[in-house]
């Protein structure tokens, strides 16, 4: 390329050697190898991951072993009351009240019954007295004849009145037990009478009928 530095006056500069050919070039660097990546270095776990890692391992540690189904046997249940056994239970116990009931009326009956053979001027000798034959309710002497009474009481009539109750077999025993009771003791009797003395109670109230020699 010209250049010129005053008019007038070309300087030719030298031009540039022109480029060799292809074997004339410049030799190429040796191609290095390159070397490889180091692996990455392990890094030290933080803080916080080595107590989350410390939390499982103690969870592991401390968490129970799960029971053998052998040797594990769960308590055993007891199914609550069936409906049955209420209704059974709630029988019995209306059953044992019935019972004492009845047993509250009899008493009062004899006692109904004592107060009336004394009003009568009998004497009471023995009261509800027992042997393995039987009972007799009240035992009393009437001048000479010994008297035992047999005492019912009712409270309605839904099964007949309570003189109804007292059955002829009924009536045969208490003789006979007449018997054993004067054979323990010392004193004897002219005759020997059977009398029932039957009491019904209607709204509280009783009313009272005996019956002498009723055999």
């Amino acid at each position: 390329m010209a250049t010129i530095n005053e008019p007038g006056r070309r300087n030719l500069a030298p031009r540039a050697p022109a480029r060799q050919g292809l074997d004339e070039r410049e030799p190429r660097r040796p191609t290095q190898p390159v070397p490889a990546s180091p692996e990455p270095a392990t890094q030290k776990p933080t803080r916080q991951a080595r107590t989350t890692g410390d939390h499982a391992r103690l969870a592991t540690a401390t968490r129970a072993p799960a029971p053998h189904a052998s040797a594990t046997h769960a308590p055993a249940t007891h199914a609550p009351a069936s409906r049955d056994a209420h209704v059974g239970r709630d029988a019995a116990t209306q059953g044992q009240g019935l019972g004492h009931a009845r047993q509250q009326l009899a008493r009062r009956g004899e006692q109904l019954a004592v107060d009336y053979l004394t009003s009568a001027g009998m004497e009471i000798l023995d009261r509800n007295w027992r042997c393995r034959h039987g009972e007799i309710d009240i035992i009393a002497e009437d001048g000479p004849a010994l008297v035992v009474v047999e005492v019912k009481t009712r409270s309605s009539r839904s099964h007949g009145t309570a003189l109804e109750s007292v059955r002829p077999a009924k009536l045969s025993r208490l003789r006979m037990l007449a018997a054993q009771w004067l054979t323990t003791q010392p004193r004897t009797f002219q005759t020997v009478r059977v009398d029932v003395i039957a009491l019904e109670r209607f709204a509280g109230d009783y009313s009272l009928r005996h019956v002498r020699g009723a055999i």
